[in-house]
This record gives structure tokens, C-alpha cells and sequence, in this order.
């Protein structure tokens, strides 16, 4: 890789109530070419477990990355009310980095809550996008929930009960529901075993616990069940067709975003294609890295 794009520019920006920290690798060529935003998950994970994707300056773009507004090295809002977590804030805050930044159009690649965050940014702004690519999010969070359903039937008899209980609203054993989550989380999410996660990964999941205000207020705490959070309801379906910009869908074979939750992105009127990455989880950019990287590069400077 060229020496020039290993370089990194670190900065941020503020507007009347919060900071936005960012960091673009390869910023020689912001301009040139349309640069690519990763758009992070969590909510509240920060940019760190995205990093991987600073690969993508082999398409010879700028390829940047921020956290959002309640986690890592931005603002963390923990003062607004659960009524202030809702998607439209992450939107606005998305147009005011490329309003800072001076960019016309734009790659844009979220990854779960982060692909929910790219669906609604590119409904509403489709003519400023070049290429879109949406990892491992669903079109609908009924879908994503029914993937939860089919994957908790892989786990252990007391896990499975354990989460029927917390989904017909009875009372569960706190430690019986972590342990839960946390085998989920290891087959359908993480799929690195704990002494070969690399540091920037850990860097992540310990963010979604520094502040908790994000996910608690949007998601809820009891993944794969949204039963308390602003997303509970979310669906983009009906609008999908209004985004005309080509656009890749990239999952998982094993991923907690299965194949219920990605179909109907087919909808999307600039839709190109979907690739599942074989023995993959939620995370697969790390584990299936160089498959992703070549094929969202090739699509990202091809001609779809």
C-alpha cells in the first residue's frame, strides 16, 4: 500500500451542543475521489471495531471514521431524556460531518444499527451517494427479531426457556439472562474466541458499557429481543424504493442479521446483489477480512 495512504489526519468539530471526533486515513485524496464513510453499531459501539475497513484506501478514496453522538471520543449526551434518542439525530449529525468535510458525494458502509443509520441517510439524501453498502442490518427490526427467534433455538434448553420467559414478559434470573446473552453474543456476533479478540474489537465492547445511555434508550438490554428501546418499532420497507443508488448487501453466514433480516433489501431500487461470508458471525470484516475487503473495493470502483 502506498505510503500515503497509511497516513491519518485525527480531528474534530463542534456544534452548539455536542463534539464530533473523527479520523480520515488517506486524507490526501478527500477530494479526489468520493471518499467512504463507515458508519459504526452499537448503538454506542464507537469506530474502534470498524477500523479494519481503513483497508478500503486500496480503491485510492479517503476512508473515514467517527464516532457518533453518546459514545467513544464524541459527545456523550447522557443529560437528553429517551425521547431524544432517535434516529434523526444520528442523521443530522452525519450531514453535519460531510457539510464540515466539504464533500459532494459520498461511499457510505454502516454496519448494524449503523446500516439502519445508512438506510435512512440514503432515503433522504440518494442523490448524494455514490455507492452504498449495508452490512449486516435489517430492512425491518421485525425481521431482525426473527432471526433472533430461529438463532436462540441453537442454544442451550435453559437459554431458550430463559429468553421465552423475558419475551412473554415474565420475570428472569439476571445471571441466567447474561449468561445467555453472552453465548448469543460469542456464535452469532463475535465468533472470535476471548484470547483472540484484537484490542481494538475489546476497545468496542467495552465502550457500549462506558455510558449505556445509547443502546439502553435505542436498542433495550435485551438483545436479541428488543423489548424497551426507540428502534422496537423502525422499519424502512415501504421506503426502500426510494433509494436509486447501487447498493451491496453484506452479511454473515452464521450472523445475528440472518437471512430474514437482509431479504428485502432486494426492494431497493438500486439494489446489485447480497454476499454471505462462509462461517462468518455479525462481525465477519474482522474474521472473513480480506473476502470483504475485495469485494467491497471491486464494487465500490466497479462499474455497479
Amino acid at each position: 500500500m502506498d505510503k500515503d495512504k497509511n497516513e491519518v489526519l485525527i480531528s474534530d468539530f463542534f456544534t452548539d451542543e455536542y463534539r464530533t471526533w473523527y479520523r480520515i486515513t488517506n486524507p490526501a485524496a478527500l477530494h479526489d475521489k468520493a471518499p467512504i464513510i463507515v458508519l459504526h453499531g452499537g448503538p454506542g459501539a464507537g469506530h474502534d471495531y470498524m477500523l479494519p475497513y481503513t483497508d478500503l484506501t486500496v480503491t485510492g478514496r479517503s476512508v473515514i471514521h467517527y464516532d457518533q453522538v453518546g459514545c467513544g471520543r464524541s459527545s456523550h449526551l447522557v443529560h437528553k431524556p429517551k425521547s431524544f434518542w432517535q434516529v434523526q439525530p444520528f442523521v443530522e449529525q452525519l450531514e453535519l460531518l460531510i457539510k464540515h468535510l466539504k464533500i459532494d458525494q459520498i461511499v457510505l458502509l454502516g454496519h448494524s444499527w449503523g446500516g439502519i443509520l445508512a438506510t435512512e441517510y440514503a432515503i433522504k439524501h440518494d442523490d448524494q451517494i455514490e455507492k452504498l453498502i449495508l452490512s449486516s442490518c435489517p430492512s425491518a427490526m421485525k425481521r431482525w427479531e426473527a432471526t433472533g427467534k430461529r438463532l436462540i433455538n441453537e442454544l442451550p434448553e435453559k437459554y431458550i426457556q430463559a429468553f421465552k420467559l423475558l419475551s412473554d414478559g415474565a420475570s428472569v434470573d439476571r445471571q441466567l439472562l447474561d449468561e445467555a446473552i453472552d453465548l448469543y453474543t460469542l456464535k452469532f456476533c463475535e465468533n472470535i474466541p476471548e484470547a483472540e479478540k484484537p484490542d481494538y474489537l475489546k476497545h468496542s465492547a467495552q465502550e457500549m458499557n462506558n455510558d449505556g445511555t445509547t443502546y439502553d434508550y435505542m436498542w433495550g438490554r435485551a438483545e436479541p429481543i428488543v423489548n424497551s428501546g426507540n428502534l422496537a418499532n423502525w422499519d424502512a420497507e415501504d421506503r426502500l424504493h426510494n433509494i436509486t443508488t447501487p447498493t451491496l448487501v453484506i452479511a454473515g453466514e452464521h450472523d445475528e442479521a440472518g437471512i430474514e433480516a437482509t431479504k428485502n433489501f432486494s426492494k431497493i431500487t438500486g439494489f446489485v446483489k447480497e454476499i454471505r461470508y462462509p462461517g462468518g458471525a455479525h462481525i465477519y470484516h474482522i474474521t472473513n477480512h480480506n473476502e470483504v475487503i475485495a469485494d467491497v473495493s471491486s464494487f465500490i470502483n466497479g462499474s455497479n
